[in-house]
Protein backbone atom coordinates (compact mmCIF):
# COMPACT_ATOMS: atom_id res chain seq x y z
CA UNK A 1 0.00 0.00 0.00
CA UNK A 2 1.75 3.42 -1.12
CA UNK A 3 2.53 5.74 1.77
CA UNK A 4 0.72 9.17 2.09
CA UNK A 5 3.40 12.14 2.31
CA UNK A 6 1.93 14.60 4.16
CA UNK A 7 2.36 18.08 5.67
CA UNK A 8 3.90 18.03 9.32
CA UNK A 9 2.88 19.71 12.22
CA UNK A 10 5.31 21.76 13.06
CA UNK A 11 4.11 23.60 16.63
CA UNK A 12 0.87 24.53 17.92
CA UNK A 13 -0.25 27.60 16.45
CA UNK A 14 0.51 26.88 12.67
CA UNK A 15 -2.72 26.06 10.53
CA UNK A 16 -1.36 26.12 7.06
CA UNK A 17 1.65 26.22 5.12
CA UNK A 18 3.21 27.28 1.71
CA UNK A 19 4.32 25.01 -0.46
CA UNK A 20 7.89 26.49 -1.42
CA UNK A 21 9.84 23.89 -4.02
CA UNK A 22 9.36 20.07 -4.95
CA UNK A 23 13.03 18.43 -4.89
CA UNK A 24 11.09 15.36 -6.85
CA UNK A 25 9.00 15.04 -9.59
CA UNK A 26 6.51 12.13 -10.06
CA UNK A 27 8.21 8.96 -10.82
CA UNK A 28 11.68 9.49 -9.36
CA UNK A 29 12.93 7.12 -6.69
CA UNK A 30 13.37 8.35 -3.19
CA UNK A 31 14.53 6.71 -0.14
CA UNK A 32 13.86 7.04 3.42
CA UNK A 33 14.27 10.71 5.11
CA UNK A 34 15.19 12.00 1.71
CA UNK A 35 13.80 15.70 0.89
CA UNK A 36 11.27 15.42 -1.33
CA UNK A 37 9.55 19.09 -0.67
CA UNK A 38 9.96 22.67 0.97
CA UNK A 39 7.29 24.35 2.85
CA UNK A 40 6.95 27.62 4.75
CA UNK A 41 5.10 28.70 7.98
CA UNK A 42 4.73 32.13 9.31
CA UNK A 43 8.43 31.44 11.13
CA UNK A 44 10.59 29.38 8.48
CA UNK A 45 11.23 27.36 5.91
CA UNK A 46 11.23 23.94 6.78
CA UNK A 47 12.44 20.51 4.48
CA UNK A 48 9.60 17.52 4.38
CA UNK A 49 11.21 13.66 3.62
CA UNK A 50 10.03 10.89 2.59
CA UNK A 51 8.51 8.15 4.97
CA UNK A 52 9.56 5.55 3.04
CA UNK A 53 11.79 4.09 0.31
CA UNK A 54 10.09 3.71 -3.37
CA UNK A 55 8.35 6.56 -6.18
CA UNK A 56 6.83 9.36 -5.73
CA UNK A 57 3.59 8.13 -7.53
CA UNK A 58 1.41 11.22 -6.93
CA UNK A 59 2.30 14.90 -6.17
CA UNK A 60 -1.68 16.64 -5.38
CA UNK A 61 -0.02 20.08 -4.46
CA UNK A 62 1.78 22.62 -6.45
CA UNK A 63 3.98 25.34 -5.79
CA UNK A 64 2.41 28.20 -3.78
CA UNK A 65 -0.35 26.51 -2.58
CA UNK A 66 -1.68 26.75 0.91
CA UNK A 67 -1.88 23.78 2.83
CA UNK A 68 -3.52 22.43 5.89
CA UNK A 69 -1.24 21.06 8.06
CA UNK A 70 -1.28 17.63 8.59
CA UNK A 71 -3.24 17.09 4.56
CA UNK A 72 -1.73 14.29 2.09
CA UNK A 73 0.07 15.63 -0.53
CA UNK A 74 1.45 12.70 -2.42
CA UNK A 75 2.06 9.25 -2.00
CA UNK A 76 5.11 6.84 -2.50
CA UNK A 77 5.08 3.67 -3.15
CA UNK A 78 5.50 1.12 -5.99
CA UNK A 79 5.07 1.85 -9.34
CA UNK A 80 1.97 0.84 -10.68
CA UNK A 81 0.32 0.15 -7.40
CA UNK A 82 -3.02 1.68 -7.11
CA UNK A 83 -3.73 5.20 -5.46
CA UNK A 84 -6.22 5.77 -3.05
CA UNK A 85 -9.62 6.26 -4.26
CA UNK A 86 -10.23 10.41 -5.59
CA UNK A 87 -6.54 10.98 -6.27
CA UNK A 88 -6.79 14.67 -4.95
CA UNK A 89 -5.66 16.32 -1.62
CA UNK A 90 -7.20 14.82 1.46
CA UNK A 91 -9.30 17.40 3.61
CA UNK A 92 -7.89 19.87 6.23
CA UNK A 93 -6.70 17.71 9.33
CA UNK A 94 -9.71 17.12 12.00
CA UNK A 95 -9.95 15.79 15.21
CA UNK A 96 -9.78 12.01 13.69
CA UNK A 97 -6.74 12.75 11.66
CA UNK A 98 -4.50 13.62 14.38
CA UNK A 99 -1.78 11.24 15.12
CA UNK A 100 -2.80 8.99 18.13
CA UNK A 101 -1.04 9.66 20.96
CA UNK A 102 1.68 7.16 21.58
CA UNK A 103 2.61 7.43 25.25
CA UNK A 104 -0.17 7.33 28.64
CA UNK A 105 -1.61 10.63 28.66
CA UNK A 106 -4.46 11.61 31.51
CA UNK A 107 -7.01 8.98 31.26
CA UNK A 108 -9.64 11.66 33.26
CA UNK A 109 -11.69 13.66 30.20
CA UNK A 110 -10.10 16.79 29.55
CA UNK A 111 -11.85 19.67 31.51
CA UNK A 112 -14.46 22.49 30.31
CA UNK A 113 -11.69 25.16 28.06
CA UNK A 114 -8.73 23.24 29.21
CA UNK A 115 -6.57 22.74 25.97
CA UNK A 116 -4.02 20.33 25.97
CA UNK A 117 0.09 20.82 24.71
CA UNK A 118 0.92 18.36 22.40
CA UNK A 119 4.41 17.34 21.02
CA UNK A 120 4.67 18.60 17.33
CA UNK A 121 5.31 15.95 14.85
CA UNK A 122 7.97 17.81 12.96
CA UNK A 123 8.76 15.77 9.98
CA UNK A 124 7.91 12.22 8.35
CA UNK A 125 10.29 10.72 10.36
CA UNK A 126 10.93 11.74 14.20
CA UNK A 127 9.25 9.39 16.44
CA UNK A 128 10.47 10.85 19.74
CA UNK A 129 11.90 13.94 20.96
CA UNK A 130 13.72 15.18 23.92
CA UNK A 131 12.77 17.82 26.56
CA UNK A 132 15.27 20.37 26.85
CA UNK A 133 13.68 23.10 29.15
CA UNK A 134 10.65 24.60 30.64
CA UNK A 135 10.17 28.42 29.80
CA UNK A 136 7.06 28.52 32.18
CA UNK A 137 6.00 27.03 35.10
CA UNK A 138 2.42 25.17 36.97
CA UNK A 139 0.76 28.80 37.39
CA UNK A 140 2.46 30.67 34.87
CA UNK A 141 -0.23 32.74 32.57
CA UNK A 142 0.87 32.27 29.00
CA UNK A 143 -1.06 33.39 25.72
CA UNK A 144 -1.17 31.65 22.46
CA UNK A 145 1.81 31.23 20.61
CA UNK A 146 3.64 32.24 23.71
CA UNK A 147 6.41 29.77 23.95
CA UNK A 148 6.36 27.25 26.92
CA UNK A 149 9.12 24.63 26.35
CA UNK A 150 11.95 23.72 24.08
CA UNK A 151 12.85 20.08 22.40
CA UNK A 152 15.74 18.63 20.42
CA UNK A 153 14.35 16.19 17.67
CA UNK A 154 17.15 14.84 15.79
CA UNK A 155 17.74 17.55 13.39
CA UNK A 156 17.37 20.84 15.80
CA UNK A 157 16.16 22.45 18.90
CA UNK A 158 12.17 23.58 18.64
CA UNK A 159 10.27 25.59 20.62
CA UNK A 160 6.99 24.51 21.25
CA UNK A 161 4.12 26.94 21.82
CA UNK A 162 1.04 27.61 23.91
CA UNK A 163 -2.25 26.68 21.75
CA UNK A 164 -4.07 29.07 23.69
CA UNK A 165 -4.89 31.71 26.63
CA UNK A 166 -5.04 30.65 29.91
CA UNK A 167 -2.49 29.13 32.81
CA UNK A 168 -0.02 26.56 32.73
CA UNK A 169 -1.92 24.24 34.69
CA UNK A 170 0.39 20.62 34.52
CA UNK A 171 3.67 19.55 33.34
CA UNK A 172 3.62 15.84 32.33
CA UNK A 173 7.10 15.71 31.43
CA UNK A 174 10.78 16.31 33.01
CA UNK A 175 14.20 18.18 31.36
CA UNK A 176 15.65 14.80 29.33
CA UNK A 177 12.94 13.10 28.75
CA UNK A 178 12.48 11.41 25.73
CA UNK A 179 9.15 11.94 24.31
CA UNK A 180 6.81 10.47 21.26
CA UNK A 181 5.94 13.06 18.79
CA UNK A 182 1.70 13.51 19.80
CA UNK A 183 2.48 13.00 22.95
CA UNK A 184 0.32 15.36 25.56
CA UNK A 185 2.72 17.24 27.76
CA UNK A 186 0.88 19.96 29.49
CA UNK A 187 -2.17 21.16 29.81
CA UNK A 188 -3.36 25.31 29.37
CA UNK A 189 -6.74 27.00 30.83
CA UNK A 190 -8.37 29.31 33.49
CA UNK A 191 -6.48 29.68 36.70
CA UNK A 192 -7.20 26.92 39.33
CA UNK A 193 -8.74 24.45 37.02
CA UNK A 194 -7.66 21.19 38.43
CA UNK A 195 -6.34 18.34 35.72
CA UNK A 196 -5.17 14.97 36.65
CA UNK A 197 -1.40 14.54 36.93
CA UNK A 198 0.18 12.02 33.85
CA UNK A 199 2.81 9.97 34.52
CA UNK A 200 6.32 11.13 33.36
CA UNK A 201 6.80 8.32 31.33
CA UNK A 202 8.99 7.66 28.57
CA UNK A 203 10.62 4.71 28.81
CA UNK A 204 8.99 1.39 28.24
CA UNK A 205 7.39 -0.91 30.86
CA UNK A 206 9.46 -3.10 32.99
CA UNK A 207 7.22 -6.13 31.38
CA UNK A 208 7.85 -7.37 27.86
CA UNK A 209 4.30 -6.19 25.68
CA UNK A 210 2.82 -9.27 24.67
CA UNK A 211 2.58 -8.74 20.73
CA UNK A 212 1.13 -11.05 18.04
CA UNK A 213 2.79 -12.67 15.52
CA UNK A 214 5.60 -10.93 13.65
CA UNK A 215 2.85 -10.54 10.29
CA UNK A 216 0.64 -8.69 12.85
CA UNK A 217 2.23 -7.34 14.94
CA UNK A 218 1.66 -3.65 15.00
CA UNK A 219 5.16 -1.61 14.65
CA UNK A 220 6.19 1.27 12.63
CA UNK A 221 7.73 1.25 8.83
CA UNK A 222 11.10 1.99 10.73
CA UNK A 223 11.14 -0.37 12.95
CA UNK A 224 10.14 -3.12 10.72
CA UNK A 225 12.76 -2.09 8.51
CA UNK A 226 15.61 -2.37 11.12
CA UNK A 227 14.50 -5.24 12.29
CA UNK A 228 15.10 -7.01 8.83
CA UNK A 229 17.64 -5.56 8.55
CA UNK A 230 19.45 -6.18 11.58
CA UNK A 231 17.91 -10.00 11.95
CA UNK A 232 15.47 -9.40 15.21
CA UNK A 233 12.31 -10.88 15.26
CA UNK A 234 9.39 -8.40 16.30
CA UNK A 235 7.79 -11.28 18.09
CA UNK A 236 10.07 -10.71 20.83
CA UNK A 237 10.49 -6.67 21.10
CA UNK A 238 8.66 -5.33 23.99
CA UNK A 239 6.85 -1.95 22.46
CA UNK A 240 6.80 1.57 24.28
CA UNK A 241 4.38 2.68 21.66
CA UNK A 242 0.89 3.07 21.76
CA UNK A 243 -1.20 0.12 22.46
CA UNK A 244 2.12 -1.60 22.41
CA UNK A 245 2.97 -0.70 19.29
CA UNK A 246 6.98 -1.32 18.53
CA UNK A 247 8.87 1.56 17.92
CA UNK A 248 13.00 2.21 16.71
CA UNK A 249 13.60 2.96 19.91
CA UNK A 250 12.22 -0.33 21.14
CA UNK A 251 14.13 -2.15 17.82
CA UNK A 252 17.46 -0.54 18.34
CA UNK A 253 17.56 -1.21 22.25
CA UNK A 254 16.11 -4.91 22.46
CA UNK A 255 18.70 -7.67 22.90
CA UNK A 256 18.03 -11.09 23.88
CA UNK A 257 18.31 -11.63 27.81
CA UNK A 258 21.67 -12.02 29.31
CA UNK A 259 23.04 -10.73 26.01
CA UNK A 260 24.23 -7.47 25.02
CA UNK A 261 25.02 -8.04 20.60
CA UNK A 262 28.80 -6.73 19.77
CA UNK A 263 29.44 -6.39 23.01
CA UNK A 264 26.77 -2.31 22.76
CA UNK A 265 26.39 -1.95 26.32
CA UNK A 266 22.29 -0.68 26.72
CA UNK A 267 22.12 2.83 27.76
CA UNK A 268 19.62 5.25 26.94
CA UNK A 269 21.49 8.39 25.85
CA UNK A 270 20.22 9.59 28.84
CA UNK A 271 21.72 7.25 30.96
CA UNK A 272 24.77 7.65 28.98
CA UNK A 273 24.81 11.08 29.56
CA UNK A 274 24.15 11.78 33.10
CA UNK A 275 27.36 8.78 33.29
CA UNK A 276 29.53 10.37 31.71
CA UNK A 277 28.64 13.68 33.80
CA UNK A 278 28.68 11.95 36.81
CA UNK A 279 32.02 9.81 36.44
CA UNK A 280 30.22 7.09 36.67
CA UNK A 281 31.47 3.79 35.30
CA UNK A 282 28.20 2.65 33.44
CA UNK A 283 28.89 -0.98 32.32
CA UNK A 284 28.95 -1.10 36.48
CA UNK A 285 25.03 0.03 36.97
CA UNK A 286 22.24 -2.06 37.32
CA UNK A 287 19.85 -1.37 34.74
CA UNK A 288 15.59 -1.27 35.53
CA UNK A 289 14.56 -1.09 32.16
CA UNK A 290 13.31 -3.60 29.17
CA UNK A 291 15.50 -5.84 28.47
CA UNK A 292 18.04 -4.92 31.72
CA UNK A 293 18.55 -1.27 29.80
CA UNK A 294 19.75 1.53 31.89
CA UNK A 295 17.84 4.46 32.46
CA UNK A 296 18.78 7.71 33.90
CA UNK A 297 17.76 7.19 37.16
CA UNK A 298 19.86 3.64 37.45
CA UNK A 299 22.72 6.10 36.87
CA UNK A 300 21.83 8.47 39.52
CA UNK A 301 21.28 5.81 42.21
CA UNK A 302 24.32 4.45 41.24
CA UNK A 303 26.01 7.45 41.53
CA UNK A 304 24.67 8.18 45.21
CA UNK A 305 25.52 4.86 46.68
CA UNK A 306 28.48 3.64 44.39
CA UNK A 307 32.10 3.21 46.63
CA UNK A 308 34.18 5.98 46.36
CA UNK A 309 36.32 3.42 44.08
CA UNK A 310 34.04 2.44 41.24
CA UNK A 311 33.77 6.35 40.39
CA UNK A 312 35.70 7.61 37.80
CA UNK A 313 38.26 10.80 38.56
CA UNK A 314 38.86 12.58 35.69
CA UNK A 315 38.48 16.19 36.08
CA UNK A 316 35.81 18.20 35.97
CA UNK A 317 33.67 18.21 32.40
CA UNK A 318 36.09 15.96 31.11
CA UNK A 319 35.68 12.45 29.55
CA UNK A 320 36.61 9.07 31.30
CA UNK A 321 38.84 7.32 28.92
CA UNK A 322 38.06 4.01 27.76
CA UNK A 323 34.75 5.24 27.60
CA UNK A 324 31.44 6.07 24.55
CA UNK A 325 29.36 9.12 25.42
CA UNK A 326 25.86 9.26 23.08
CA UNK A 327 25.52 12.19 20.77
CA UNK A 328 22.83 14.55 21.21
CA UNK A 329 20.06 14.13 18.46
CA UNK A 330 21.07 17.63 17.63
CA UNK A 331 25.24 16.80 17.47
CA UNK A 332 24.37 13.90 15.41
CA UNK A 333 22.52 15.40 12.59
CA UNK A 334 25.35 17.92 12.10
CA UNK A 335 28.12 15.10 12.46
CA UNK A 336 26.18 13.40 9.89
CA UNK A 337 24.95 16.33 7.96
CA UNK A 338 28.77 17.38 7.72
CA UNK A 339 30.12 14.70 6.13
CA UNK A 340 27.34 14.33 3.76
CA UNK A 341 28.16 17.51 2.29
CA UNK A 342 32.07 17.05 2.43
CA UNK A 343 31.47 14.15 0.61
CA UNK A 344 28.59 14.73 -2.06
CA UNK A 345 29.74 18.55 -2.52
CA UNK A 346 32.52 19.30 -4.54
CA UNK A 347 34.91 21.73 -2.30
CA UNK A 348 37.48 24.33 -3.38
CA UNK A 349 38.90 27.11 -1.11
CA UNK A 350 39.37 30.66 -2.10
CA UNK A 351 41.03 33.10 0.64
CA UNK A 352 40.87 37.03 -0.02
CA UNK A 353 41.49 40.29 1.55
CA UNK A 354 38.97 42.90 1.91
CA UNK A 355 39.43 46.52 2.85
CA UNK A 356 36.80 46.91 5.26
CA UNK A 357 37.55 50.52 6.57
CA UNK A 358 35.06 52.37 4.74
CA UNK A 359 32.12 49.86 5.36
CA UNK A 360 33.02 50.27 9.20
CA UNK A 361 32.71 53.96 9.26
CA UNK A 362 29.57 53.09 7.30
CA UNK A 363 28.54 51.02 9.93
CA UNK A 364 29.52 53.39 12.72
CA UNK A 365 27.53 55.96 10.91
CA UNK A 366 24.33 54.05 10.76
CA UNK A 367 24.81 52.78 14.33
CA UNK A 368 24.48 56.66 15.50
CA UNK A 369 22.01 57.19 17.88
CA UNK A 370 20.52 53.52 18.37
CA UNK A 371 19.82 51.72 20.96
CA UNK A 372 22.47 48.29 20.86
CA UNK A 373 19.37 46.04 20.14
CA UNK A 374 18.82 48.25 16.61
CA UNK A 375 22.40 48.46 15.89
CA UNK A 376 24.11 47.00 12.12
CA UNK A 377 26.82 44.30 13.11
CA UNK A 378 29.35 43.70 10.80
CA UNK A 379 27.68 40.10 10.19
CA UNK A 380 24.38 42.22 8.80
CA UNK A 381 26.90 43.96 6.40
CA UNK A 382 28.48 40.60 5.06
CA UNK A 383 24.99 38.59 4.77
CA UNK A 384 24.07 41.89 2.56
CA UNK A 385 26.85 41.96 0.47
CA UNK A 386 26.75 38.59 -0.14
CA UNK A 387 22.83 39.02 -1.08
CA UNK A 388 23.57 41.81 -3.21
CA UNK A 389 26.42 39.48 -4.89
CA UNK A 390 24.29 36.67 -5.82
CA UNK A 391 21.64 39.09 -7.18
CA UNK A 392 24.68 39.64 -9.00
CA UNK A 393 25.93 36.93 -10.39
CA UNK A 394 22.16 34.80 -10.46
CA UNK A 395 24.39 31.60 -11.67
CA UNK A 396 26.40 31.51 -7.94
CA UNK A 397 22.76 30.91 -6.56
CA UNK A 398 22.53 27.91 -7.86
CA UNK A 399 22.38 23.53 -7.18
CA UNK A 400 23.13 20.79 -8.31
CA UNK A 401 20.14 18.14 -9.22
CA UNK A 402 20.91 14.89 -10.61
CA UNK A 403 21.39 15.84 -14.80
CA UNK A 404 20.69 19.69 -14.43
CA UNK A 405 21.61 22.47 -12.39
CA UNK A 406 18.72 24.48 -10.88
CA UNK A 407 18.88 28.42 -11.12
CA UNK A 408 17.27 29.55 -7.54
CA UNK A 409 14.34 32.27 -7.87
CA UNK A 410 14.74 33.78 -4.27
CA UNK A 411 18.08 34.24 -2.76
CA UNK A 412 18.01 32.44 0.81
CA UNK A 413 21.05 32.55 2.62
CA UNK A 414 21.79 29.85 5.87
CA UNK A 415 24.10 31.53 8.86
CA UNK A 416 25.62 28.64 10.44
CA UNK A 417 25.21 29.59 14.24
CA UNK A 418 26.72 27.99 17.53
CA UNK A 419 24.36 27.64 20.08
CA UNK A 420 24.95 25.55 23.68
CA UNK A 421 23.71 22.30 22.27
CA UNK A 422 25.35 22.60 19.09
CA UNK A 423 25.48 24.17 15.46
CA UNK A 424 22.13 25.42 13.69
CA UNK A 425 22.04 27.12 10.31
CA UNK A 426 18.93 29.53 10.39
CA UNK A 427 17.30 30.48 7.10
CA UNK A 428 17.22 34.46 6.40
CA UNK A 429 14.75 34.15 3.40
CA UNK A 430 14.36 36.62 0.88
CA UNK A 431 17.51 38.30 2.12
CA UNK A 432 18.45 40.72 -0.77
CA UNK A 433 14.56 42.72 -0.25
CA UNK A 434 15.72 42.93 3.94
Amino acid sequence: MALELKIPIPDQTTEEVRIVEWKINEGDMVKHGQVVLEIETDKAVMEVESPGDGTLLKALVEVDDMIPVGQVIGFIGEIGEELPVGDAPAAAVTETDKPAQTTKTPSAPVPAGVTEVKIPIADQTTEEVRIVSWSKEVGDAVKRGEVVLEIETDKAVMEVESPADGTLLGQFVAVDDMVPVGQVIAMVGPAGVVVSDAPKQTAAPSAPVQTAPSKTVKATPLARKIAAKTGINLDSVAGSGHAGKVVRNDVESYTPAGQTPGGRLLASPNAKRLASELGVDIALVTGTGPNGRILGPDVTQYAQTAPTAAVATAAAGQPQPGTETMLTKMRRAIGINLQTSFRDTPHFNVTMSIDMTRAMAFRTKLNEGKQKKDKVSVNDLVLTACARGLKQFPAMNSRFADDRIQYMSEINIGVATTVETGLIVPVVTNTDTL
